[in-house]
């Protein structure tokens, strides 16, 4: 292999690896829904001394294809909504994977969102605080956020349209352990109650 050869491959080699690098991304791209719900109305329980800004991070190889993105550094718990264009009445709550070290934001959560729309289901995309980045209680905060996401999402049922006796769980990855944790854990009293909404059930109707 001639020497024009290997500079060549060696140049590829470069492209795809930046290519394959995460770069920093737009908080809110076209087309995702602009209605998210901040989980507590205050500072998120044990974050008294957590100082964090979101970083969120987009690897796809191909931005203007597909986006791939992922945040980390969550100091504000939310979810986001997508409303269907004809509701069925169900609710589902989407717990993006990405090994409690970041929460992935399209292909486990985004993407989730608009394929399940299309079946009339009102979406609700969790996005958790990691157990890491300085809570107290550290291991408890994604189950925290998950039964408090429950809970809104039956405070609002009116709002939303969905019956309160339909609102179910989906997880990915480390999302499924949020979700089986909501699941075997519903009651177990992981944090003081900030408003009546946390008089009502975190258990989910189907998982």
């Amino acid at each position: 292999m001639d020497r024009r050869s290997v500079l060549g491959l060696a140049a590829m080699a470069a492209l795809s690896a930046k290519a394959l690098a995460a770069e920093p991304s737009s908080d809110r791209l076209p087309g995702d829904p602009l209605e998210t719900i901040p989980l507590w109305p205050r500072t998120p329980p044990g974050g008294e001394d957590v100082h964090l800004t979101l970083n969120l991070m987009e690897r796809s190889p191909q931005p203007d294809v597909f986006h791939d993105r992922f945040v980390t550094d969550i100091a504000t718990p939310l979810m986001t909504v997508f409303r269907p264009d004809k509701p069925d009445g169900s609710a589902l709550l989407v717990a993006p994977g990405g090994g409690y070290r970041r929460v992935v934001v399209d292909n486990e959560g985004f993407d989730i969102g608009h394929r399940f729309n299309g079946s009339g289901i009102t979406v609700f995309v969790l996005r958790y605080r990691l157990p890491a980045e300085g809570w107290a209680n550290g291991a408890d905060v994604p189950l925290q956020d998950a039964q408090r996401a429950m809970r809104l999402i039956r405070a609002g049922a009116g709002e939303y349209g969905i019956d309160p006796k339909r609102v179910g769980v989906l997880g990915f990855s480390a999302g499924g352990h949020v979700a089986a944790s909501l699941i075997t854990r519903p009651d177990e009293p992981v944090y003081q109650p900030v408003d009546k909404s946390d008089r009502l059930d975190a258990r989910p109707d189907f998982a």
